[in-house]
């Protein structure tokens, strides 16, 4: 699921019911992407949650700290 070409990544520990997310931040053509995948009790049967495309370095990395900090503040 997490390319190989990411720079920035994270799986969150899981909470009490078992979910979790993975983070990651990676390279493809002219741009940088940003993705969240939410998965459910446990599984490793995960769906993606957000993506956002064609981002700047900057701006992808960004996105991902400021998801990340969500999931950690709830």
């Amino acid at each position: 699921m997490i390319p190989a070409n990411s720079i920035k990544q994270h799986t969150t520990l899981r909470d009490s019911n078992g979910n979790y997310r993975i983070y990651f931040v990676y390279e493809e053509g002219n741009g940088f992407n940003f993705e969240c995948w939410d998965c459910r009790d446990g599984s490793s049967n995960c769906s993606r949650k957000v993506g956002e495309a064609n981002l700047s370095q900057q701006e992808a990395i960004q996105t991902y700290e400021d998801h990340l900090k969500s999931w950690e503040s709830n």
